[in-house]
């Protein structure tokens, strides 16, 4: 059986997760569509958590600090034969992502036949 501390931990993780998606403001009254809003909830709050483990002094941030310092952020996307390039207006937070190395990142896009999406940042 899990400690106290790993179930308060958990809780308050899932507390987080439903703050940032407003799990408690469902209107559906049908118990299938909150079981998929909850495990939507639990799945992006992951996410969330596998972002800030990549990104130094983030590992604790909220989604909200997540969201608010790296997810809402404006740019342009460049889609070309190759894939797609995400070109990211200049923000403050830019460092910890250039460092946790997704400036050099290429990830291929299997179901677009291995196309790839890439991030650039401007220069400061």
């Amino acid at each position: 059986m899990p400690s106290r501390d790993v179930l308060r931990r958990t809780a308050s993780e899932i507390s987080a997760y439903v703050a940032r998606f407003h799990l408690d403001a469902l209107t559906s009254g049908v118990p299938l569509n909150v079981g998929l809003d909850t495990t939507l909830t639990v799945v992006a709050g992951n996410l969330y958590r596998l972002l800030a483990l990549k990104l130094s002094r983030y590992q604790r941030a909220t989604p909200e600090t997540l969201w608010r310092d790296f997810l809402d952020a404006t740019g342009t996307l460049h889609i070309d034969d190759h894939g797609v390039t995400c070109a990211l207006n200049l923000r403050s937070h830019h460092p910890a992502l250039i460092d946790a190395g997704f400036a050099d990142l290429q990830v291929p896009i299997p179901w677009w036949d291995g196309r790839t999406l890439r991030f650039r940042f401007p220069p400061r």
